[in-house]
């Protein structure tokens, strides 16, 4: 059975089965955990069928789960049947809860009314496979209200299990038109979201300078590594006035905090971005100056440093060089006596 990936709506990878899970070889699993926000708890489904394996991992209300009782997963229970009612169907818990976890095995209701409601949207009715997708997904009817609102196409039922599948819901759409993002439409609803471009990042870019950026900037800086810890370790070497795009080119180039640390301690200090990409480009890090340094070749500026990587002169080899000579060596005689293969 060919298993497609997709990304869940808490990022976590998730791959979902193809076709309908009823086979009696096939065993449905359930864990409860509690959650860091507050009434609210994570729900892992997974199937284990021969050697296929699919996983969903959603945060769940807790005023959804009927049967779990007032103090949650705080009491133990050898045996419970909760009951996670979503408007696609119930997804219905049997086992036990102990030491704050509930587990145990799980089967689906399908909502006929929710099959029903998406007929009389103009959405098509789903198959069993879809209306499953939907349900394990949590896909509300208040989705459609959503995209609605904000003048979004109506989906069909394929694009709306490609939105359930790819963590596309109320709080994305929601999120972003907050920040006066109302894209092209649905398709790059999900681009966005599979590319981790969500309300969160925008918002980050916004409180470093970078504000209302088009969409293609957001994937582009996205999709290099430009995220807070990248912004900070910038803005602390001193490169605190860069734009986007050279954010965007010193992380192509490997120019990060790791690096221009390196770089600093060794003594260049107060370097240009240019610069930076340049010993970076040439292979002039911490370590390779500290090599220098250690055989003797202390003060080199950073064209020097990089004059001897060029050659193939390195710390190591400067030793080599200075004993095979029986004397201290200038820079240019070491790069000399490399040059020709001695």
């Amino acid at each position: 059975m060919r298993l497609p990936l997709i990304l869940s709506a808490l990022g976590l990878l998730t791959v979902f089965p193809e076709t309908a899970a009823i086979a009696a070889n096939v065993r449905h699993d359930w864990e409860l955990h509690p959650a860091s926000k507050s009434n609210a708890y994570e729900l892992v489904l997974s199937e284990v069928s021969g050697g296929s394996v699919w996983s969903n991992s959603r945060l769940v209300a807790a005023s959804s789960i009927q049967g779990l009782g007032d103090r949650g997963l705080e009491t133990d229970a050898p045996k419970v049947s909760l009951r996670v009612l979503r408007d696609a169907g119930t997804v219905v818990l049997d086992g036990s809860i102990r030491d704050g976890l509930g587990r145990g095995t799980f089967h689906l209701e399908l909502s006929s009314a929710y099959a029903d409601e998406l007929e009389r949207r103009g959405v098509g009715r789903p198959t069993e496979v879809q209306h499953r997708h939907l349900l394990l997904a949590g896909m509300p009817l208040a989705f459609l209200d959503e995209l609605q609102r904000y003048d979004y196409p109506s989906p069909d039922v394929a694009l709306l299990v490609r939105c359930a599948d790819h963590g596309v819901d109320v709080e994305f759409v929601q999120g972003l038109s907050s920040l006066g993002y109302r894209l092209d439409d649905i398709d790059e609803l999900i681009r966005c979201r599979d590319h981790g471009v969500d309300p969160e990042y925008i918002q980050m870019l916004a409180k470093a300078g970078f504000r209302q950026l088009p969409v293609e900037q957001l994937l582009r800086a996205r999709d290099h590594g430009v995220d807070e810890n990248h912004i900070t370790a910038m803005k602390a070497a001193g490169f605190g006035e860069l734009d986007l795009d050279d954010l965007v080119r010193a992380r192509d180039h490997g120019v990060d905090s790791s690096f221009l640390k390196g770089l600093h301690e060794s003594g260049y200090q107060g370097l240009t971005l240019e610069e930076a990409i340049q010993a970076r480009d040439h292979g002039v890090d911490g370590d390779f100056v500290k090599g220098l340094h250690d055989s003797g070749y202390e003060g080199l500026s950073l064209a020097e440093a990089i004059r001897a990587r060029d050659h193939g002169v390195d710390g190591r080899y400067a030793k080599r060089a200075q004993r095979r000579a029986g004397r201290p060596l200038s820079l240019d005689e070491v790069i000399h006596m490399r040059d020709l293969g001695h």
